[in-house]
């Protein structure tokens, strides 16, 4: 039996929100992340990101994601573990689809001017008359991932999650419409103001990240999880976690669960945090 040396940060799961985390508010991950994250997995680190987003878009939203995670990501805000390195989802977790139609048709009536998308392993399903979600997916560059569709042809699909997209206030109206007639067979969530997530009941990123951390605890001895997140989709991953972190422009509500508050997305927060985590681990 060799005695191996323990590489520094190898008990040591790193998951990171993306959006207003991991990326600034530009759009593009500062350098300091890349170059930290960089250093943390050649040390040993498990480094993933935990998003609302699918396995289509962060191929888009991450510049270079397979050259930045080692680990396999959790996705749709829990309704998957994605390998970035296989292109292979696992553990899907999927949403009831006739129930999910009959949320957007009640939107589609009382909301017509919301738009909605929703999320399968292929990328987006978009209604054929919701050009509101149509022109908001070319300009986030991911009208590639989108198939557009008539309602009645949804029923043919297997849904991770859905967004519902419009202002603030227009979805604030739609949260206190929807949220109290379907609470008993979905989950609700925000990732930012403007949006509103549907998502199968019992199903949020710490569920995923649970099945991971079990995974790694039977080749690692005490591992450690630590994540950090800004918004609502991040509350039960933060609660969840061994060490919670958040950037300077995470919420309120988030801020007041998390042990560690870094400096803004847009100055390298998940960066600032491994080195949080090196001076944790060079006390030990």
């Amino acid at each position: 039996h060799e005695d191996r040396r323990l590489k520094k940060f190898e008990n040591i799961i790193l998951a990171s929100d993306i959006d207003g985390t991991f990326i600034g508010r530009d759009g593009k991950a500062p350098a300091r992340n890349v170059e930290k994250v960089k250093y943390f997995t050649e040390n040993g680190g498990h480094f993933l990101f935990s998003s609302g987003r699918n396995s289509k878009d962060i191929q888009v939203v991450v510049d270079n994601i397979a050259e930045i995670v080692n680990t396999p990501c959790v996705l749709v805000n829990g309704g998957m573990l994605y390998d970035v390195h296989a292109d292979k989802i696992e553990n899907p977790i999927y949403i009831d689809t006739p129930g999910l139609v009959e949320v957007f048709k009640d939107t589609g009536e009382n909301f017509p001017d919301v738009g909605f998308r929703a999320s399968y392993s292929g990328g987006f399903i978009v209604r054929d008359t919701d050009e509101f979600i149509l022109s908001a997916l070319k300009l986030q560059n991911l009208l590639q991932f989108a198939t557009v569709e008539p309602i009645d042809e949804f029923y043919k699909y297997k849904f991770f999650k859905a967004v519902f997209y419009s202002s603030r206030e227009r979805v604030a109206q739609l949260a206190d419409y929807l949220i109290p007639k379907y609470e008993d067979r979905f989950g609700f969530t925000r990732s930012a103001d403007v949006l509103l997530e549907i998502m199968p009941q019992g199903v949020t990123k710490a569920r995923q990240l649970k099945f991971l951390k079990e995974r790694f605890s039977k080749q690692y001895q005490n591992v450690e999880l630590w994540c950090a997140g800004d918004f609502d989709n991040d509350t039960d991953m933060l609660k969840y976690a061994d060490f919670a972190a958040c950037p300077e422009n995470a919420t309120d509500s988030i801020k007041k669960i998390c042990q560690y508050h870094l400096c803004h997305c847009s100055e390298g927060a998940v960066g600032e945090l491994i080195d949080i985590i090196e001076e944790k681990q060079n006390k030990k």
